[in-house]
């Protein structure tokens, strides 16, 4: 239905149910008898609806009635109940405290507005307003927190009961009364801190190219290594000098593995034979001529599929008289699960992005091949075939870029690399055969003089920092030589301007060690379980050059023997690795769920005797037991679920 607001038809809802009721529902707005237009009416007027009333059907109707406070305009209007009125007179008041930071964020979809809620419930007060002045008061409820240990998140830790008699002061907050027996007291909680249990597997391989993915669509995940082909890094006769960096027989496994833990709980590793492909990729080029190929991308199974997709670039060298010739890429599709299936391929693609461009449960894939001309592919599910469609829209992306879902509604979106004349993000989104760009600023924001700028043609991390279901950018900054993590949270558009959530002056963890290069976010994980992503920091590989018998070789070491550093995140900053107490995972390459218990575990690199640090601490913030004022004790315990384990 319509009503009128400052002048606009807007709209509500009026929900019945099966007995006549009537739920109403209006619009943050209206509710707050707001003016706006553009993304701000949007934000306001069609994103969020809440319950303002309900109706029975009685001749004399019962009614409820529900009223809301308000955060500011460029807060979203984040909203909190403010009372609860019947028609018989009862009314169930809310009162609140400020903190200092907000306990929650979230994007709306607008540059202009983010939803930020600064207020915490402290108290609940139940009325009577039917009966004379003086007799009102039925009761009162004071809430009482505690902090946790590691990420200060807020947890109630009791509830206070008072009596008709209750006082207060001018801030609504309880000062006396008769306290009745507590309803909740005692509320325990399980630890934000997390917990690791290396387990070394004997003959392994783990180095830097091992890939992490489900690749049975079990919800555990797999490791493939790939087959080690060492003449990638050095001319294939190298001299007996880098032996011991790069000689096969250094290797425990020289050719493709695949590995998973097995399902009883033994954490024991199981050996299989992966698809043949993964023997066949970095392959070495004696002759200057012949096939290189190279893994692009593995993207997990998605619900109708059953297993997932390896695709795998491969360029062919041909010798031309004394030159050689490169001719241009082949992209190859693979089946990665058990089978082998191989679909088609496509030729003249310097790059690809895999998504969900068009919201169907498959994926698709969109390559830029220059002149404008951009191709789209469906690639079904049976892996046995594409479909393409040619497109020319006006915006296509021609530089590389990274593929995020940053509305959130299920729909790939590109988020293209930085260059030096980039003044904040741009985003392209795909919608009928055209991409549409979207580099608005906050205000007019120019990151190039800021403090927390990104570096240029750098990936950026994208995590789900503060919980909002939005995708954010996390980087490590660079300014004055000194280093910090900087976050730029997700407006469901855009990006509101990078701010830093952790510098130098609180960490050693953010300093590269020796001659390492500049730290970055490798990872993103949930490490404690309490729904924020945290992020793993590595160092940058380093090219190294070793003179023997006249000459200088110049090469990738193998073993980048960089620790992994945990960053907790608490939604509005991160935690060090020093005040959460994780350890530093050594030789860090990857992370995945490889128990299925929910946590993410950590994979640390060797020739010969590979690591897994599994997640074996508790799930955050999980309420585990509760006392009450008479005596009453409430022990909760969890088991996992029967549908995903």
């Amino acid at each position: 239905k319509y009503e009128t607001v400052n002048g606009k038809q807007v709209e509500y809802f009026e929900v019945t149910n099966d007995k006549g009721v009537v739920y109403t529902y209006r619009a943050l707005g209206a509710i707050n008898g707001d003016t706006s237009s553009g993304d701000e009416f949007d934000a306001l007027f069609r994103r969020k609806f809440l319950l303002t009333g309900i109706r029975d059907t009685q001749q004399t109707a019962n009614t409820v009635t529900y009223n809301y406070f308000f955060e500011s305009k460029a807060n979203a209007r984040a909203h909190r109940p403010a009372s609860v009125t019947y028609a018989n007179g009862y009314k169930v008041v809310f009162r609140y405290e400020e903190q200092s930071e907000p306990v929650a964020t979230y994007a709306v979809g607008t540059a202009g507005q983010f939803g930020r809620q600064y207020h915490r419930l402290k108290s609940v007060f139940v009325r009577d307003d039917a009966m004379p002045s003086g007799t009102r008061q039925i009761r009162a409820y004071k809430l009482e927190y505690q902090r946790s240990a590691v990420t200060r998140a807020h947890q109630l830790s009791r509830v206070r009961l008072y009596g008709s008699d209750y006082t207060v002061d001018a801030d609504s907050t309880i000062t006396g009364g008769t306290q009745q027996p507590s309803p909740l007291k005692d509320l325990a909680y399980a630890s934000d801190a997390a917990a690791l249990e290396q387990k070394t597997y004997a003959d392994t391989t783990f180095i830097w190219n091992l890939r992490v993915f489900d690749s049975d669509g079990d919800n555990r995940d797999e490791l493939v290594q790939p087959s080690i082909h060492t003449s990638r890094a050095v001319p294939t006769n190298f001299p007996s000098c880098l032996n011991s960096e790069l000689g096969f027989n250094t290797f425990a496994e020289r050719y493709a593995v695949k590995y998973a833990i097995d399902k009883t709980g033994s954490r024991a590793l199981i050996r299989k034979t992966p698809n043949s492909v993964w023997n066949s990729l970095d392959l070495p080029l004696s002759t200057g001529v012949g096939s290189v190929l190279s893994a692009l991308s593995v993207l997990p199974a998605l619900p109708p599929l059953d297993q997932a997709l390896l695709v795998v670039k491969q360029v062919i060298f041909e010798r031309d008289g004394d030159s050689v010739v490169r001719n241009p890429p082949k992209m190859l599709f693979f089946g990665v699960g058990d089978g082998t299936a191989k679909i088609s391929s496509l030729t003249g693609a310097e790059r690809m992005f895999f998504g969900n461009f068009d919201s169907d449960p498959e994926i698709e894939a969109v390559a830029p091949l220059g002149n404008y001309n951009t191709v789209f592919m469906d690639i079904f599910p049976s892996w046995k075939s594409l479909e393409r469609y040619d497109l020319q829209p006006d915006e296509h992306p021609q530089s590389a870029g990274q593929i995020t879902d940053i509305d959130g509604d299920g729909v790939s979106e590109v988020i293209l690399t930085l260059s030096e004349d980039s003044y904040w993000w741009t985003v392209l989104d795909l919608r009928d055969g055209q991409f549409f760009r979207n580099d608005s600023r906050p205000g007019g924001e120019d990151f190039r003089n800021m403090e927390e700028r990104p570096y240029y043609y750098r990936p950026f991390a994208k995590a789900d920092v503060n919980g909002d279901a939005k995708l954010d950018l996390v980087y490590v900054a660079r300014f004055d030589h000194a280093r910090h993590l900087a976050v730029a949270l997700s407006t469901g558009k855009n990006f509101l301007p990078p701010i830093k959530w952790i510098g130098h002056e609180q960490t050693s963890s953010l300093n590269r060690s020796g001659s390492r290069n500049t730290p970055y976010v490798a990872t993103v994980a949930d490490v404690n379980g309490d729904g924020l992503d945290d992020i793993i920091v590595v160092d940058e590989k380093v090219a190294k050059s070793n003179g023997c018998d006249g000459y200088q070789f110049r090469y990738t070491q193998v073993l980048n023997d960089s620790p992994g550093r945990v960053f907790l995140s608490t939604g509005t900053g991160f935690v060090a690795p020093e005040a959460s107490g994780i350890p530093a995972i050594p030789g860090y390459i990857e992370s995945g769920d490889f128990d299925g218990d929910g946590l993410p575990d950590f994979v640390s690199e060797s020739k010969t005797d590979g690591s897994i640090w599994f997640g074996d601490g508790d799930v955050a913030h999980l309420l585990t037991g509760l006392t009450n004022g008479q005596g009453g004790e409430t022990v909760v315990a969890y088991a996992p679920s029967t549908a995903i384990g």
